[in-house]
């Protein structure tokens, strides 16, 4: 409790609670599949092409939240959390005043999801908490860095992502948006230049985004007069790719001459 640690940590168990405010940590690497608590954490890290929590290929882990929880990352190449293609993240909250923001907006540093130059993130289920992540350039807030995005489902909670240059709020970084599934809470996604807010970024078609419930706010980005993405749908030059809307309350816009729900300026619309 309110210790610092520096360096990499490393996790080979199954539960961990790591609290008291004041307590920060450089890096945690998971290695198992686990379930860690964070309660009133801080990782501050500048050290260039590290990741504040690195989950390892093929694992499984639960990131219960309690307090305010922070990643601040200062240096480049970073990510906050790295979800592997082949990993699966899940976040949820214990006390109803649980937050998790990442604040990775240097260049090329991803707040959550696949890290830089590793391909598409795994799968990413929020359950509850406050989720803010902002991302740098050429990566989703919550996501992939230049490449087409993963997998993200949330359930509930509110979360606030906001893409870098050219990517997804939630998404694709300069690439197709993967799969997204919303089925209640509050979210709201904004993409930088060319980025839709929910979908693909740069270039990149929506992929499959279905709502179910909840209430989601979407925005896509803008660039000069024209390179503009949807607001839910593809990035510029980029399809809609299949988006389906069964519920709750959606609003959709473009900054700049893309679809609120639909292709990017100079994409097709999708299904």
């Amino acid at each position: 409790n309110g210790n610092s640690y520096s360096g990499a940590v490393n996790l080979t168990g199954s539960n961990y609670t790591i609290s008291g405010a004041g307590t920060t940590l450089n890096r945690l690497i998971v290695k198992e599949n686990c379930t860690i608590t964070l309660d009133n954490v801080s990782f501050p890290l500048s050290t260039e092409t590290t990741n504040a929590i690195s989950i390892f290929p093929g694992k499984t882990v639960t990131l219960k939240l309690s307090g305010e929880n922070t990643i601040t990352l200062s240096g480049t190449k970073q990510t906050g959390i790295s979800v592997p293609s082949t990993s699966t993240l899940n976040i949820t909250n214990i006390t109803d005043d649980a937050k998790l923001i990442v604040t990775a907006t240097g260049t090329r540093n991803l707040a959550i999801g696949g890290q830089y130059c590793a391909g598409k993130c795994g799968t990413i289920n929020i359950w509850g908490g406050a989720i803010s992540a902002s991302s740098g350039t050429y990566s989703a807030g919550i996501g992939s860095y230049n490449t087409e995005g993963g997998t993200v489902n949330i359930y509930g909670g509110t979360v606030v992502a906001k893409g870098g240059t050219d990517a997804a709020g939630i998404g694709g970084g300069s690439g197709a948006g993967g799969t997204v599934n919303i089925y209640g809470g509050t979210v709201k996604a904004t993409g930088s230049t060319t980025g839709a807010g929910i979908g693909g970024g740069n270039g990149g078609a929506g992929g499959a985004i279905t709502i179910y419930g909840g209430t989601v706010t979407a925005t896509g980005g803008g660039s000069g007069s024209t390179d503009g993405g949807a607001g839910i749908g593809g990035g510029y030059n980029g399809a809609g790719g299949t988006i389906t809307i069964r519920g709750g309350t959606v609003t959709a816009k473009s900054t700049t001459r893309g679809a609120g729900i639909g292709g990017g300026n100079k994409g097709a619309g999708g299904t």
